[in-house]
Parts: structure tokens; sequence; C-alpha cells
């Protein structure tokens, strides 16, 4: 199923998102010593973040977002990065799953944003541990995502070994799920 048309968004113009992006740099050093003793991005970072549509950069406009090109990505996590690194890392985490998820079956993409096209989701970004299927699910065998206390859902990336390759699996699921996830799959690519 694909993203109703009532999602589409207008989209500003990249350089604008960067002087937004540009703007929120003394915001976030001041916030930084503060994230850091907290080992975790303030609430009100991410909702800056999300006013501003950065996380919309890469999102598929069937689904709301502004499906940029990866520079203008960059530009973004790089101004933020200037404030607070741990804030731009966040960024980048949290906004280039927007993308993985428009490549995947788009039945994963209507689950996560077929009520809010804001949702966010985490991910560990690197593939760790063996996906092994159990019962029709392939558990998460990742480590602690980064964005996860701000995401509604979590990608999981696992190698599954596969003869004498290693072939990656990619799935979504709620937090909250332990590692099971429904049947949404990427296409498997080799590493």
């Amino acid at each position: 199923m694909e993203g109703s048309k009532s999602a589409r968004t207008i989209a500003p113009e990249p350089a604008d998102l960067v002087v937004r992006a540009r703007a929120l740099i003394p915001v976030l050093a001041r916030r930084s010593l503060e994230q850091k003793q907290r080992r975790g991005i303030l609430p009100e970072t991410i909702a800056e973040m999300q006013a501003a549509g950065f996380f919309r950069v890469l999102q598929p406009r069937r689904w709301g977002g502004y499906e940029m090109n990866l520079g203008t990505f960059y530009d973004i996590e790089m101004a933020l990065s200037e404030g607070d690194m741990s804030s731009g890392w966040t960024y980048g985490v949290l906004g280039v799953v927007s993308w993985f998820l428009g490549v995947m079956d788009d039945r994963a993409a209507q689950e996560v944003w077929g009520h809010d096209t804001t949702t966010l989701i985490c991910s560990s970004t690197m593939p760790a541990g063996k996906a092994t299927a159990v019962d029709g699910a392939t558990p998460a065998a990742a480590s602690i995502a980064a964005g996860h206390c701000s995401a509604a859902w979590c990608m999981w990336i696992a190698p599954r070994p596969i003869g004498a390759f290693s072939w990656c699996r990619a799935g979504i699921t709620r937090p909250s799920t332990r590692g099971r996830s429904p049947a949404f799959r990427a296409p498997a690519a080799s590493t």
C-alpha cells in the first residue's frame, strides 16, 4: 500500500533546512553538557529537529517526506554536530533509517507511518550478531540503537550466513516486542 495523498508535504528548499540547522548550533552547544551527563538527547532537542523538518529529509514523498539528496542530509548533520556531536550523530541515525524504510516492503512503512508520518525509527545501523528464523520471526541481534528513547520503532539489521556467503536481513519492530519482528524485511543483500 502506498502512502496516502494526504501525507504529502511541501518541501522547503534544501538551503533553508541547512539555515535552520545552523540556527540550532548555539542551542545545542548550551545543551551539550546536560545531554552528556544524561547520556541521551533531550526531548526538546528531538522536538526542535522534528519541528524544523529534519527527519523528513530522506523520508519518501509518498510517506510525507521531502525525499531530498544525501548532500542536504549530510549538511544538516554536520551543522548540528557543530553544536553538539551527539545531537548530530542521533539525527544521522534517526534520519537515515527513514530512507531505508522507504526501500523495504511498503507494508512496513504503512505500519510505521500509516497513522503518523512523523513517527521516528531508530537503528543500530551496524549488523551484529546472527539472524536465525524462530517461529516465523527473526530476532534482532544488535546493540542498543542510537535514538532509541525518541523512537516508536526500531530497525534491526543482522547478518545471516547462507552457504559460503553472508547476507543481511533487516526488519522493523517496536522496542517493546523485544526483538520480534513482523514479516517486513528488506530484500537480501550481500555483505
